[in-house]
């Protein structure tokens, strides 16, 4: 008896974490295509404050705005479970207002990033110049990202998984052909592959929405 409820416990927990392991496989497949387009580009610098400048808005930006985001999978996984539907939109309309006031220092701190990094860390000066080039392309996606999120959390919160993980695939994909064609067709170098951080971010948010939209619409 004992072992038939151990078994349908890890069965319960095999189908609600499976899901978002392959979330994160493809996000990170995402995060790994954009560094070996920039380890293409040939000199260890661009590597090198790619890797700098993702750290920098990792710390200041996108940590802290998941930790904050984190608040919800607590209070929508309530409203849900109290059938309280209408205060699980208010909480993520909340969230939503919230993450783009705090995206507003964040973008201050991110177009600082040149000094940051060479008067702060004694960083070579070109490559926080390049550091600087990253974050500040790396803003164009920053308010979809905060609000992608804010979506995942209130989809996962219901319990539906796959609008997160088609969302995330699309995101990478267009990841992938943004960096072919801004780097190898239009020859944009190192601003290419940070260009195409922020239009996959923007992809992934605009897809969430439009798959959200499709099932609330058409195939409910």
């Amino acid at each position: 008896m004992i072992g038939f409820h151990l078994c349908a416990n890890l069965k319960k927990l095999t189908d609600l974490s499976l899901p978002m392991i392959v979330n994160a496989l493809v996000q990170e497949a995402q995060y790994t295509s954009t560094m070996i387009y920039v380890g293409r580009l040939g000199a260890a610098k661009y590597l090198g404050a790619a890797t700098l400048g993702n750290m920098l808005c990792n710390i200041t930006g996108f940590s802290l705005a998941y930790g904050l985001c984190s608040a919800l999978d607590t209070l929508i996984a309530q409203s849900f479970g109290a059938k309280e539907y209408s205060l699980m939109g208010l909480h993520a309309q909340r969230a939503a207002v919230i993450m783009t006031l705090f995206a507003i220092p964040v973008a201050g701190v991110w177009l600082t990033t040149e000094w940051i990094v060479h008067y702060g860390m004694g960083i070579d000066a070109e490559v926080s110049r390049l550091a600087g080039y990253w974050a500040r392309w790396i803003l164009l996606g920053l308010w979809p990202n905060l609000m992608f999120q804010i979506l995942r959390r209130l989809l996962q919160g219901c319990g539906i998984i796959w609008p997160i993980i088609v969302s995330s695939a699309i995101s990478t994909i267009v990841n992938i052909i943004s960096n072919y064609i801004l780097i190898d067709v239009l020859d944009w170098g190192f601003d290419g592959a940070a260009v195409s951080v922020g239009v996959a971010q923007w992809a992934g948010f605009i897809g969430l929405v439009l798959i959200i939209y499709i099932q609330a619409t058409f195939l409910r």
